[in-house]
Parts: C-alpha cells; structure tokens; sequence
C-alpha cells in the first residue's frame, strides 16, 4: 500500500467530512465537497419557485468549478501537492473564519473552493481510484472491489476493499465529529 498517500488522504477526507457537515449545519443547508447535493437543492428549489436561494447554491457549484481549473492549472508546478494542500488549508481556515451569519454564502464560496483543490492532491491509492473529499466513488470502488474478489477470489482487492473502506469510515468519523461539536 501506498502509506505515503494513504495516511494524508484519510486525514483529508476526515476533513471534508467536517467541513461539509459544518456547511451543512451552519450555512443553511449548502455543501462544500458535496456539489450534488447543492444541484439537488436547485433543482428542488426550481420545482418549487423558491428562485430567492438559487444563486448561492449555483456560485458554490461555480467556485468549485474554478477550484478544480486553479488545482489543474496547481499541477503544472513542481510540488503541487504541497502547493495544493496548503491552499485549501488556507481556504478552510479563512471560510471558517468568516462568522456564520448573513455572509454563509461566501464562506461556503471560499471553503467549496478549497475542497476542489484538495479533490485533485490524491486520485488514487495502489491502483485504485479514491477520491478525498465525498464517498459516493469510494462506496462505489468498495462494492466494485468486493464484487471482484469473489469472482476472481484476488486478494488485491481485499486492498481495495480496506482503502475505500477507512476512506468511508473517516469521512463519517468527520462528519461525526463535527455534528457532535455544532450541537
């Protein structure tokens, strides 16, 4: 395994967890990893002609958007993963910064940015696609891995398996936490 990327990225994907559930919780229902659950939020508001909130949902989905255009333009450097992970470090730390109040949305904006550049620091461990700030792909490479192992009884994806599997358990554990602090 991997540990040089495996380690970094179950800390990243406990902090996505945190603060997704922290934007959640504080900033009236928008997410900051989780962009389909903010298109979701659109298309429900659309449905229900509440347009008032539709353009925070829409500029979160859009400072993500530019996160992971500056997070490839990032990886042209040398050191990018540094350069990258101190970015949305200091991304994080300036949107939590911002009072919870009436400027959410901009410290949603801020974090949502954030959390686009760490999507692209750690694509994949041992082989296998991960992704470090939502689940939905690791649930999906668990039950792929699982479904592998036993028509091809390869151990290889008992790997898979235990990767994806820690990933999804610290980006709960992050949530958790959070939801546990912001009672």
């Amino acid at each position: 395994m991997e540990k040089k990327k495996y380690f970094p990225a179950l800390i990243l994907i406990f902090i996505a967890g945190g603060l997704d559930a922290f934007c959640y919780i504080m900033h009236d229902g928008m997410f900051a990893a989780m962009q389909t659950g903010n298109m979701i939020q659109i298309a429900i508001k659309l449905a229900r002609c509440e347009f008032v909130e539709l353009g925070k949902y829409f500029l979160s989905i859009l400072a993500f958007v530019l996160g992971i255009i500056v997070a490839h333009l990032l990886s042209k450097a040398k050191r990018y993963e540094i350069i990258s992970i101190c970015s949305s470090i200091l991304c994080y730390t300036i949107g939590l910064l911002i009072p919870v109040g009436t400027l959410n949305s901009l410290s949603n904006l801020i974090i949502a940015f954030g959390v686009a550049i760490q999507l692209q620091v750690i694509r994949s461990i041992s082989g296998f696609t991960v992704a470090t700030t939502m689940c939905t792909g690791n649930l999906k490479g668990f039950a792929e891995c699982t479904g592998q192992l036993i028509t091809t009884r390869d151990k290889k994806y008992l790997l898979g398996m235990l990767i994806y599997s820690t990933l999804i358990i610290s980006f709960m554990l992050g949530v958790f936490v959070v939801a546990l602090i912001i009672k």
